[in-house]
């Protein structure tokens, strides 16, 4: 694992053979965090998910949560948090879910720490912006900022449709739902005439 790690934390996962938990080492194969959960992933700007099943999950599997460098909780194991933002190109983000409540989707920024908390439907990062596109319907999506959570653009648009165009110096294209044409949106300020 150490070998194919791309982090600038000098921990990684590994895995205790005589209890079966993860826990993380340093360099030299000393334990920098004990082995205390289910699962350990890669560190990713001084945050890491593991996994616990001291918190069941409503589908009694694992539940996760995330920590510092120092293996305390920046987020308590309560989620089930996706950290393919962080590898693929949507940016310093993973996405926090709780699949057994309605609006149960949010997010946690990494460098700000900041937990939008779990009140969406369903959110998405689909490109390297400060925006994360948010919907409660799974029709019409918005933008909610992704340093504060304060939506910036109102779930009034064409939910499939929000990034197609992308965003360029906070402008956006977006079909509005119920309409046959689209709007040049400035994200904060709304439609711009044209």
């Amino acid at each position: 694992l150490a070998a194919g790690a791309d982090t600038e934390t000098a921990l990684w996962p590994a895995c205790d053979p005589e209890t079966g938990l993860w826990g993380y080492i340093t360099e030299d194969g000393a334990w920098g965090i004990a082995p205390q959960w289910e699962r350990a992933y890669h560190f990713h700007g001084g945050c890491a998910i593991v996994d616990t099943m001291d918190v069941p999950s409503w589908e009694g599997e694992s539940t996760q949560g995330i920590i510092d460098e120092t293996g305390a909780y920046l987020l308590e194991p309560e989620y089930s948090i996706d950290d393919a933002c962080c590898m693929y190109g949507a940016g310093e983000l993973y996405l926090v879910n709780q699949y057994d409540d309605e609006r149960g989707s949010g997010w946690f920024n990494i460098p700000t720490r900041y937990f939008s908390g779990l009140r969406w439907t369903e959110c998405y990062a689909t490109k390297e912006t400060p925006y994360i596109q948010i919907n409660n319907d799974y029709a019409v999506s918005g933008l909610a900022d992704r340093a504060t959570g304060e939506v910036v653009l109102p779930m009034e648009y064409i939910y499939s449709g929000l990034f197609d165009q992308g965003i360029e110096n906070d402008f956006i294209v977006v079909p509005r739902i119920n309409t046959d044409g689209c709007e040049l949106i400035e994200i904060g300020w709304g439609p711009v005439a044209l």
